[in-house]
């Protein structure tokens, strides 16, 4: 018999009303309310099915019998799962855009440990419509998804008869459907997601969840309940990537033990096929090909951002697109793809590397070769590197370096490397590019010959580095030398046009001793004037840049007239940072100020005369700004 070839046991000696089974209600979800008609599901291209083995690897079906193979054109009802027209109704809310399911799943996914013995009588529904004796226990705890595609082996009778009306048992070949589309009746849409892979199980569907009032042809009448032996082989997960349900991806090949996934703006490295639905032949081939996830997606194959975002390394899956997302009515005869083609695309990632954006998105770091650990070098650590530098698009070499020692933040290093190799760990590669200005300095860039417009790219690999101490455990002369050589740096840093880096000294400065509650007065006073020092040296710096902060400045100049009120050059500089803002009343007052302190400073007086100029444009194009605004008012008549 059929039962004993699927089961392995004689289904007759086991009954749903074993006194010996304990009965338990089903944890499943009930289903969605419908918002319209189920999706139409084309036909499954027919995969084949491994036997039940949890490996790391999970490689899913390639041949199976899907439930429009079930449908036949003689009027006899086919397999009588599927419903023809005459089944009850069922009513299921297609599974829409869920994307972040998946990845939600990878990072988070906790496994229940509740195991069901075998003879349990599991209530699947709340009306106890229908229920499933538990003839196998499966061999993992997790349980199939709406949507997912399902591979079982069945026997189907007539409850409380023996007469079998439609089987399918062979595992080579199995029945496969969508879960929770209404392609099969509700019963089973019902009583398959509360399954395990490997679980075989007996199912008693009331005549509701079934064929109903109307049955299904002569073999199953009316109002008949029936009795499903269902074994759950496995399933696929199919997740919908747009609203109307016409992009669907399946995924092929999963890794269990896997858990991380690539983001937005990382390169992923990835094998791809494109080919015609029901094709052997592929219109479109790659390996090895590199794409940036998020990037214009006219220059990558359809929905591969979307999709790869939940791909684990090694992962496949397949993208089905209906004609009105890919080639419409006309199709690509250059391609030899037909009007109205349904087209898959097969994915398969193979790397990915990590893509960071820094300094406003200025610079790219992009992981080649992964670090080991947690820590990063920090500002002024000893870093032993080796550095390999070109311009682009002259391709000429501008940096070579193997195995050898800077100091983050002196300037030994280009400007682009030193903010990547904070960001990098021991033994990290990495692949860093940044306009030209985030290299050398104005000496060095000429030396070098590197063209104004050149960008830079560089292969970076940080070795080790020596850890420096932190502020709180320095000495008081710990931090003076340190900040005595902070101040030296930086003052380089500047006159050679390497702006950015010369503020990182100074707010190297700051951190030192904005803070320090412990100094001695002799300490303090010392401390101040370096303090004052570096908060005009950072406006400065900040103002060389063609986006400074007024904001920000304001409270580093306020900041530095608090330590010394009486100082000309505070004064000065916050009256540049006034005209930043367009603040020129507030600027005049200040210069002004600095004036009455040193009347004969050159700075000073043509700062002066700069600011006036700049208050009569300003207070001009007000008051034209006003007449177009309001137009002239005239008064009495015309």
């Amino acid at each position: 018999m059929h039962r004993r070839l699927l089961l392995g046991i004689d289904v007759s000696t086991t009954s749903s009303s074993d006194a010996n089974a304990s009965v338990i209600d089903s944890p499943a979800d009930a289903p969605s309310p419908d918002l319209g008609s189920p999706m139409a599901d084309d036909a499954m291209e027919k995969p084949g099915v491994q036997q039940v083995q949890p490996p790391a690897f999970t490689i899913l079906p390639t041949t199976a019998i899907t439930t429009e193979d079930c449908m036949d054109t003689t009027g006899e009802p086919p397999h009588p799962i599927c419903p023809a027209g005459n089944s009850a109704p069922h009513i299921v809310k297609p599974r829409t855009s869920v994307l972040s399911d998946r990845l939600t799943k990878a990072s988070s996914y906790m496994p229940t440990t509740t195991q069901h013995k075998v003879g349990t009588i599991v209530k699947v529904t709340p009306d106890g419509a229908v229920t499933k004796v538990i003839l196998k226990v499966g061999s993992v705890s997790e349980k199939p998804s709406n949507n997912d595609e399902i591979y079982v082996t069945y026997v189907g009778r007539l409850a409380g008869s023996a007469e079998v009306f439609d089987f399918v048992d062979n595992v080579d070949t199995p029945f496969t459907f969508r879960l929770g589309l209404g392609k099969v009746i509700r019963g089973w849409d019902e009583g398959v997601k509360t399954m395990t892979k490997g679980e075989q199980a007996r199912f008693t569907i009331a005549p509701e969840y079934g064929y109903g009032a109307h049955g299904a042809g002569p073999k199953v009448p009316p109002n008949s309940t029936l009795e499903f032996d269902v074994t759950l082989l496995g399933w696929k997960s199919v997740t919908s990537l747009t609203d109307d349900g016409k992009v669907t991806m399946t995924m092929i090949k999963t890794d269990a033990s896997a858990w991380q996934t690539p983001k937005d703006g990382w390169e992923v490295r990835i094998n791809y096929t494109g080919r015609v639905k029901g094709l052997h032949a592929h219109f479109e081939k790659a390996e090895n090909a590199i794409f940036e996830i998020g990037a214009d997606a006219s220059t990558m194959p359809p929905f591969l951002s979307s999709a790869i975002k939940t791909f684990k390394r090694g992962e496949i899956g397949r993208i089905t697109i209906h004609p009105g997302h890919a080639f419409g009515p006309s199709g690509d005869a250059s391609r030899d793809i037909p009007p109205h083609a349904v087209i898959e695309y097969t994915y398969e990632l193979l790397d990915w590397h990590e893509v960071e954006k820094l300094d406003g998105d200025k610079i790219t770091k992009t992981t080649i070769k992964h670090g080991v650990g947690l820590q990063r070098p920090k500002h002024r650590c000893a870093v032993r590197v080796n550095i390999r530098g070109t311009a682009v698009p002259s391709q000429s070499c501008v940096t070579s370096i193997v195995d050898s020692w800077y100091v983050l933040g002196s300037g030994g290093l280009p400007e682009a490397v030193e903010l990547a190799l904070e960001k990098m760990k021991k033994g990290e590669s990495a692949t860093i590019k940044a306009p030209g200005d985030y290299g050398y300095g104005n000496t060095k860039t000429k030396e070098l010959g590197i063209a104004p417009g050149e960008r830079l790219e560089f292969e970076a690999t940080l070795h080790e580095w020596n850890e420096k101490k932190k502020s709180e455990d320095m000495s008081q002369t710990e931090k003076f030398e340190a900040a005595e050589d902070c101040r030296v740096s930086g003052n380089e840093l500047f006159r050679d046009g390497k702006w950015r880096s010369a503020a990182r000294q100074y707010d190297q400065i700051v951190n030192y001793f904005q803070n320090d509650t412990d100094a001695t007065a002799e300490e303090k006073t010392r401390a101040d004037a370096l303090l004052l020092s570096a908060y005009l040296n950072l406006i400065a710096c900040h103002l060389k840049l063609k986006h400074p902060q007024p904001f920000k400045l304001l409270e580093i100049a306020n900041q530095a007239i608090a330590i010394k009120p009486a100082s000309a050059k505070a004064l000065y500089r916050r009256a540049q940072v006034h005209c930043t803002a367009q603040e020129f009343e507030k600027a005049l007052h200040d210069i002004r100020a600095a004036l009455k302190l040193e009347p004969k400073d050159p700075a000073l007086r043509a700062e002066y005369i700069k600011i006036t100029e700049r208050l009569k444009a300003y207070r001009k194009g007000q008051k034209q700004l006003f007449q177009k605004m309001f137009g002239v008012v005239k008064i009495g008549g015309a």
